[in-house]
């Protein structure tokens, strides 16, 4: 399992906050961080101070954080995995590739019936036929 960025071009803190995962990343705080960004833009309150709050709350090194913040130093990454995912057909978020195949949207993880009746297979069922 591979994560990339994609921050999505209409949102005005997407690649701050992309920016912000990688900081806590240096503390190993990656998946942490994400979970509060992603409750952070549910919740409205995305913002630079907002994201060094939560870096107190994951009990990051400040100092260290917010420097790697002012930096810039993960844009480049961010640029670069957003370019990758434009190149593979990603339009938005999540976008989810099993061996090649891509699976758009927030796409269940269980089977589903979707709204015209159909019924589909959902990233567990793909999943675990792949792993056979």
């Amino acid at each position: 399992i591979t994560f990339r960025h994609y921050p999505l071009v209409w949102h005005p803190q997407a690649k701050s906050a992309a920016e912000a995962s990688e900081c806590a990343a240096e503390q190993g705080k990656f998946w942490e961080m994400h979970d509060k960004l992603f409750a952070d833009n549910a919740a409205g309150r995305m913002s630079a101070e907002q994201f060094k709050q939560d870096a107190v709350d994951l009990s990051l090194n400040q100092e260290q954080f917010n420097q790697c913040l002012a930096s810039g130093k993960y844009m480049d990454k961010i640029t670069e995995q957003t370019t990758e995912g434009d190149e593979a057909g990603v339009t938005g978020t999540p976008t989810v590739f099993v061996n090649g195949n891509i699976y758009p949207g927030a796409y269940p993880f269980e089977d589903f019936t979707s709204p015209d009746g159909r019924e589909n297979k959902g990233l567990k069922s793909i999943i675990s036929e792949i792993l056979k």
